[in-house]
C-alpha cells in the first residue's frame, strides 16, 4: 500500500510479504535449552578458531532467514548482477509470477457469483461510495463536524523520566542466570587469549591462571569486576550544556567503520578528511546525536598511523559535544588523551569522563594487541571503554543463537575484568554487536532479524542482570543504495535496538552496504527515522490530565475538536517529519515530485553551509595543530 492506502503496488506487496516473514522470525524468539547453550561446542572450538565446519553449525545453519528480495550479497556481486534495488527486484518477481503462475480453476457458477456480488455493490452504491466504504474498513473516518527519575538532567533522549513504553525482552528473566553461569564456565574452562604481555601480567598479578597467552578467568574475578562497573556515568562535554548521562535514555553518536561515502552529486568514493569533518558538523547540528567523534568515515588522505589524532582534532574543532576517540596503538591512544587534556585542562581527566573508545574482541574469545593497548591506556586514565564483540554466528560463534549470546557475554566479561583490574570503578559500556553469517557465502549480514535476537538478549543481560550501561548498533542495512530495502533494514534495526533499551546508539546515521559506506542523504533520513522510534518509545502519557474528559464532554457527540483550546495548546507536541512528504499527491506533483533523497540532499548542504569554520578559539586551534605536527610520525 502507498499514499496512505490509496494506491496499491504489487512490487510493494511482495516486499511487505518478505518483511512480514522477518518480523515473524523475531516474534518466534530464541530456542532456549541445554543444547542451544552450546557450552561443549564453544569449549571444543576454543579461542580464536572458527565454527564453519563444526557439526553444530551444519545442524543449525538452516535457522537464519534467507530473504529473496532483500539483497545480502557483497557489493561486487550486486554490481555484477545489475545493481538492482529491492523494488526493482520485486518488480521482476511480479512479472515472473504473472508469466508463470497458473491460477486455480473456478467453475462458471463460482465466477458468475463473484461477478454478481461486485456488480450489485457498484449498482447500489456507485463505485466512488463503494471505494470509500472499503477504505473505511481500514481507517476510522471522522465526521467533519516507570523507574525513578535521576536528579541530574540526563540530557539524553527518552530517559527514565520520560520513557513510557516498556522494554522489549527476548528471553525470560529466569534465563539470565543461566547465560551468566554458562559464560563463567567458558571463562574458567576454555579461557580467553590476550595478545599483550602487560595484560597477561595484570591477570597473573591478581591470581588468574595464565597458560601462554590464554587467561583462565575465575568466576569471582569476573563477577566482582561487573559489580565495580558503574550503573551510569556522566560523559563530560566541553560545553557543559551538552554533557550527557550514559546509562539513562538514548545517546546516539556517529558511526564507526565506514570507508566509503556517497551523495547524489559525486556518487560513491573513498572518504576524505573533509568528509569526516562534514559528518562531525552534521552531528553537531543534529538534535538527535548526543556525542561526536568515532569514525563515521575513515579519511583515506590521512596515514593509518595518524588517523586517530587527526580525526580527534576535526571533532574538537567542529563540535562541543562529548567526544569518542579511536582504537589505536598505545602511543597514539596516549596522545589522543593528551589532546583531550589540552581542551579540558591538565589532570581534568583524572576526575572526569571526557573521551570514550570502542574496542573489539576478536571472536571467538581473543583480544588483539592494538585493542588491548587502547583498553590499557584508556583504563589507566579512567576513561570509558566500550566493549563490543562482533561475533558471526556460524563462523566465529556457535550457529545456535543461544550459544552466540553466551560467547558474546563471556567476551564482554573478560574485557571488563581487565578494565576493572587496571582501574576499579572505571566506566565500561556493554556493546553487543554480533550477527549471523549468510551460510551460502559465509559473509556477515546486518539486516537479519536474528541479529537482534542475539543482541537484544545481551541488552537484557547488561541492563537487568549486570546493571551496566549499554550500546547498540541500530541502523545498519545490507542494501548498496538508499532504496526500500535500506528503509526496511534500518527501521527494523532501529525499532529493535531502541525498544530493547540500548543506551548509546551507533551505526544509525547514513550506513549502507554492511557498514562499508555512509550516505550524506541517508544520514538526514535516518535522523528522522530515529526520531520516529524515539517518539514511539516515549509512549503515551496516562496521567489524569491527559484523559481529556472535560474536553470530550465539552465537544460532545458529533462535535469537532479542531477549534478547542485543548487542541491549540497541545498540537505543537505532535511528531512531525523533517524530510518525509505528508502532502497530498496533487500538491506533491505540482511542486515537482521531489523524492526524499532530493530533499535530504538539499538539507544536508544547507546545514553544512550554515556551520561556522570552527567552534574553538584560534589559540587552541593553533596549539592543537602544533601538537599534531610535533608527534606526527613519531
Amino acid at each position: 500500500m502507498l499514499e496512505m492506502g490509496i494506491t496499491f503496488d504489487l512490487a510493494q506487496l511482495l516486499l511487505d510479504n518478505e518483511v512480514a516473514g522477518l518480523i515473524k522470525r523475531i516474534v518466534n524468539g530464541i530456542e532456549v535449552n541445554d543444547e542451544t547453550l552450546s557450552i561443549d561446542t564453544i569449549k571444543e572450538i576454543g579461542p580464536f578458531k572458527d565454527y564453519l565446519a563444526h557439526e553444530s553449525t551444519f545442524k543449525h545453519m538452516q535457522l537464519p532467514t534467507s530473504p529473496k528480495l532483500l539483497n545480502r550479497q557483497m557489493r561486487f556481486r550486486w554490481e555484477k548482477d545489475g545493481s538492482k534495488g529491492a523494488y526493482e527486484r520485486a518488480g521482476d518477481e511480479v512479472r515472473h509470477i504473472f508469466e508463470t503462475y497458473t491460477p486455480p480453476k473456478f467453475s462458471d457458477a463460482v465466477l458468475k457469483k463473484i461477478r454478481d456480488i461486485v456488480d450489485g455493490a457498484e449498482a447500489e452504491l456507485g463505485i466512488t461510495e463503494y471505494l470509500l466504504i472499503c477504505l473505511s474498513k481500514f481507517f476510522h473516518i471522522i465526521n467533519p463536524k516507570g523507574d525513578e527519575a535521576i536528579m541530574i538532567t540526563a540530557n539524553t533522549l527518552c530517559d527514565s523520566a520520560t520513557r513510557k513504553l516498556p522494554r522489549v525482552k527476548i528471553v525470560g528473566d529466569g534465563d539470565l542466570p543461566r547465560i551468566h553461569e554458562a559464560s563463567i564456565k567458558i571463562l574458567e574452562q576454555c579461557g580467553v587469549i590476550f595478545e599483550h604481555e602487560k595484560a597477561l601480567e595484570i591477570f597473573k598479578r591478581h591470581g588468574a591462571r595464565v597458560e601462554g597467552k590464554t587467561v583462565f578467568i575465575p568466576g569471582p574475578m569476573a563477577e566482582t569486576a561487573m559489580e565495580q562497573a558503574p550503573v551510569t556515568y556522566r560523559h563530560e562535554a566541553r560545553n557543559q550544556e551538552q554533557t550527557v548521562t550514559i546509562g539513562d535514555g538514548f545517546a546516539p553518536h556517529p558511526n564507526i567503520g565506514c570507508v566509503f561515502c556517497e551523495d547524489m552529486d559525486k556518487g560513491k568514493r573513498r572518504g576524505l578528511l573533509e568528509d569526516y569533518a562534514n559528518f562531525q558538523k552534521l552531528s553537531q547540528a543534529s538534535e538527535i546525536i548526543k556525542l561526536t567523534g568515532a569514525t563515521p568515515v575513515a579519511p583515506d588522505d590521512v596515514e593509518d598511523t595518524e588517523r586517530a589524532l587527526y580525526m580527534l582534532y576535526e571533532t574538537i574543532k567542529h563540535t562541543d559535544k562529548p567526544l569518542i576517540g579511536s582504537c589505536t596503538v598505545a602511543k597514539k591512544a596516549k596522545e589522543s588523551l593528551d589532546m583531550a587534556e589540552m581542551v579540558f585542562g591538565e589532570k581534568y581527566l583524572e576526575s572526569h569522563y571526557c573521551v570514550g573508545v570502542s574496542t573489539n574482541p576478536l571472536s571467538p574469545l581473543k583480544y588483539a594487541t592494538e585493542t588491548l593497548e587502547t583498553i590499557i591506556e584508556y583504563a589507566r586514565r579512567h576513561q570509558p571503554v566500550y566493549l563490543l564483540p562482533c561475533a558471526l554466528a556460524g563462523a566465529t560463534a556457535p550457529m545456535s543463537l543461544f550459544g552466540s549470546i553466551i560467547q558474546q557475554n563471556a567476551e564482554v566479561l573478560a574485557g571488563n575484568a581487565l578494565v576493572q583490574l587496571i582501574n576499579p570503578g572505571s566506566p565500561m559500556v556493554y556493546c553487543p554487536a554480533s550477527t549471523v553469517a549468510d551460510m551460502r557465502t559465509a559473509i556477515s549480514i546486518f539486516g537479519a532479524p536474528e541479529q537482534f535476537l542475539i543482541n537484544s538478549t545481551c541488552l537484557q543481560m547488561a541492563i537487568d542482570f549486570y546493571k551496566v550501561p549499554t550500546r547498540i548498533m541500530a541502523g545498519m542495512t545490507d542494501s548498496k543504495e538508499v532504496d526500500i530495502q535500506a528503509g526496511y533494514d534500518t527501521m527494523q534495526n532501529m525499532m529493535m535496538g531502541l525498544m530493547s533499551g540500548g543506551h548509546m546508539v551507533e551505526e544509525a546515521f547514513g550506513v549502507l552496504d554492511a557498514v562499508l559506506t555512509i550516505s550524506y542523504e541517508k544520514f538526514i533520513i535516518d535522523e528522522e527515522m530515529m526520531s520516529r522510534v524515539i517518539r514511539i518509545c516515549q509512549g503515551v502519557d496516562t496521567s489524569d490530565s491527559e484523559m481529556s474528559l472535560d474536553v470530550i464532554k465539552e465537544v460532545g457527540p458529533g462535535g469537532s475538536y479542531l477549534g478547542t483550546e485543548d487542541t491549540f495548546s497541545k498540537f505543537r507536541n505532535q511528531w512531525l517529519p523533517t524530510v518525509s512528504c505528508w502532502e497530498s499527491y496533487d500538491n506533491w506533483e505540482s511542486e515537482g515530485k521531489e523524492s526524499i533523497m532530493t530533499r535530504a540532499n538539499r538539507k544536508y548542504k544547507e546545514i553544512l553551509a550554515s556551520r561556522p569554520d570552527m567552534m574553538i578559539s584560534r589559540d587552541l586551534d593553533r596549539d592543537l595543530k602544533a601538537y599534531l605536527e610535533k608527534v606526527r610520525g613519531k
